[in-house]
């Protein structure tokens, strides 16, 4: 049998040379009288794998200093990697977050919708987006964005899923606000007694107050038309508009 191994050489002048070597039995009449040996000069590609373990090193501090949770999946969907801001995030140490642990700081009532998503994607091979609440360090629930898609290893070949984590609790917030601004501003416009419609610049309606619907239900709805239609049946704009 053959055996294949490497080693390092030293030159005469102190510095090293790395070589791989390929032992064979050396046979005559079936009896084993020693072995020949060959040995090949591997200087190149263990330079080329070194600059390539320091440039995975260096992507991979990069991303662990990023202030944006990131994290990393393998090829079975196992959670191998997860970068400083989602542990200091979760309030969690690595060996808590890696294969599904990561699932305990789901709120219990998204679990469900989460790892639909989750491997609905994993498996589809394509990038995607799933919102859930996550459970803090502080004991808080802070809704989040994950964004995740799949990524290539060295060979070219499906290396796992790697993603991003958002916090969109107040910009979620934000929206609320806004929305209820928006409910009370209406409710305000539709208490009054008076007919009330906002037109654009190109007589186009774009909301109108209870009254208004009122007046002319019969020709609901009027957001979207014309202002010419909406309140008037013409076809074509009134002479008498500005």
């Amino acid at each position: 049998t053959r055996y294949n191994n490497e080693l390092v050489f030293t030159r005469r002048d102190g510095t090293d040379i790395p070589v791989s070597f390929t032992a064979a039995p050396l046979k005559k009449d079936g009896q084993v009288l020693g072995a020949v040996v060959s040995f090949h000069d591997i200087s190149e590609r263990k330079a080329a794998e070194d600059a390539l373990i320091k440039q995975r090193n260096y992507y991979q501090q990069l991303m662990d200093n990023l202030p944006v949770p990131l994290w990393q999946t393998d090829t079975m969907g196992n959670t191998v990697w997860v970068n400083k801001a989602w542990l200091n995030f979760c309030g969690r140490p690595l060996e808590k977050m890696t294969g599904l642990q990561w699932f305990e700081i789901i709120h219990p009532e998204d679990r469900e919708t989460v790892g639909r998503e989750f491997w609905h994607h994993f498996h589809s091979r394509f990038f995607g987006q799933v919102e859930f609440r996550a459970l803090r360090s502080d004991g808080t629930f802070r809704l989040i964005l994950a964004t995740g898609g799949p990524y290539l290893g060295i060979n070219g070949d499906f290396g796992g899923v790697i993603g991003v984590c958002h916090d969109i609790t107040e910009r979620q917030l934000a929206e609320e606000k806004i929305r209820a601004s928006q409910v009370f501003l209406q409710n305000v416009v539709d208490g009054i007694q008076d007919g009330i419609a906002v037109i654009g610049r190109d007589m186009t309606v774009h909301a109108v107050n209870r009254k208004t619907e009122e007046w002319k239900e019969n020709n609901m709805p009027l957001i979207g038309k014309k202002c010419f239609d909406a309140f008037h049946g013409l076809a074509e704009p009134c002479q008498s508009c500005p």
